[in-house]
């Protein structure tokens, strides 16, 4: 059975802004395909669920909601190319430890600097 056969049965093809997952082909000397899927995560910098440590929840009394203030709260995310993004929102997935980012001004994944 092949992971991508999988892929194929269970999902459509559709548009990066509305994927949840992505196939990655990888050819090596026009001999050797390798094939990788991938869960395209959303993040939210307004989401705060997962900053805390779960030996300090008692001290902050244990909610992980979003933030209040949402609408003034940016990230800057530093990309391979040199350039940098300021979003409040991004779509990401994970190949071989390099995370991918996808750039809705120039419509296409960009690798995360670092």
């Amino acid at each position: 059975w092949c992971p991508r056969f999988l892929l194929y049965i269970t999902s459509i093809r559709c548009c990066f802004q509305l994927a949840d997952q992505v196939l990655v082909i990888e050819t090596y000397q026009k001999k050797c395909k390798s094939f990788y899927i991938h869960k395209i995560i959303d993040k939210h910098i307004a989401d705060a669920s997962g900053l805390l440590n779960q030996g300090f929840e008692d001290e902050f009394g244990g909610e992980k909601g979003p933030i209040d203030s949402a609408d003034d709260l940016y990230t800057p995310l530093y990309l391979d190319d040199g350039t940098k993004l300021n979003v409040q929102q991004f779509r990401l997935f994970r190949h071989k430890k390099q995370y991918l980012i996808w750039d809705t001004g120039r419509a296409q994944w960009i690798r995360l600097a670092g």
